[in-house]
């Protein structure tokens, strides 16, 4: 025959279900936390692992990109011939560009800014105008800027201010119209040798511009 329970007893079995019930829920509420720390995790990992992919594809893309633009340079250099031809179709100049640096007292031409684009050798005018402008202004009406480019790719500027083609470089008409002199140890300079003009004028700077627009 089933004992009746007493009040008490039953209040306390009540109890005990309920603390049951909250421990599996506790118990639940962990193995829950528990998974989501471990989806994020795996989400941390994925995201890492694709962003690294992502990077990865990126440098590839930046590579591609750099390796393409090296192949179009090369095939945009142009010939000493080439370059040459190009520059003997300057007569004259409608443009004069101003340079703006203090020391640099000269002006260019538009062949002359071919012959810099062309040839890369923003340097020579640059070197050629600071030496003109500090030490030639004033002095010489007429310069000759002769560049000689040496097989170890060496090269010398020279400066005078009258020149005898057909005489050696060396001659005494020529070292005796000597101005200045300078060495490079090392240069890119496409063209084994090139001259060109420096021609004061009536702004009181240098005027640098190509033989054939003289």
């Amino acid at each position: 025959m089933k004992k009746d329970l007493s009040f008490s007893e039953m209040l306390q079995k009540s109890i005990n279900k309920i603390n049951k019930r909250q421990h599996d829920n506790i118990k639940l509420i962990q193995e829950i936390n528990k998974s989501r720390e471990l989806e994020k995790e795996l989400l941390s990992y994925q995201t890492t692992k694709q962003k690294l992919k992502a990077e990865q594809l990126r440098k590839n893309q930046i590579n591609n990109i750099m390796d393409l633009q090296n192949t179009e340079e090369k095939q945009k250099e142009l010939t000493p011939e080439q370059i040459l031809k190009e520059l003997s179709g300057f007569y004259g100049s409608e443009n004069f560009y101003k340079d703006n640096f203090a020391l640099r007292k000269s002006i260019y031409t538009d062949g002359f800014k071919k012959f810099m684009e062309l040839l890369k050798c923003e340097w020579l005018y640059s070197d050629m105008s600071i030496y003109c402008s500090m030490k030639l202004l004033n002095k010489e009406d007429f310069i000759i800027c002769k560049i000689i480019k040496n097989k170890d790719n060496s090269a010398v500027v020279y400066l005078f201010s009258d020149f005898n083609n057909d005489e050696p470089l060396n001659s005494q008409f020529n070292k005796s119209h000597l101005l200045y002199k300078q060495e490079y140890a090392y240069t890119d300079f496409a063209l084994n040798e090139y001259e060109f003009y420096i021609i004061y004028n009536e702004l009181n700077k240098f005027t640098f511009l190509l033989k054939s627009e003289y």
